[in-house]
């Protein structure tokens, strides 16, 4: 994945997909693709580890608690 700023100074994250078209000689011909925009799936992604951060600190603090 990569990042795109916009002017607006907006980020958007971007994914490519790309296959390169041969000819019978084995040279490429052209390219075909399309760049996704998965700025979504990158936000609930950072999200998740966060809350599985703070989890584990919160179950780290209760386990030091309870020894004591």
């Amino acid at each position: 994945s990569w990042r795109v700023v916009h002017a607006s100074g907006e980020v958007r994250w971007l994914e490519s997909r790309a296959r390169v078209i041969y000819d019978d000689a084995g040279r490429p011909l052209r390219m075909v693709g399309a760049n996704l925009d998965v700025t979504e799936r990158v936000r609930m992604v950072r999200a998740l580890h966060e809350r599985e951060g703070r989890l584990r600190l919160l179950l780290s603090v209760s386990d030091a608690a309870r020894a004591e």
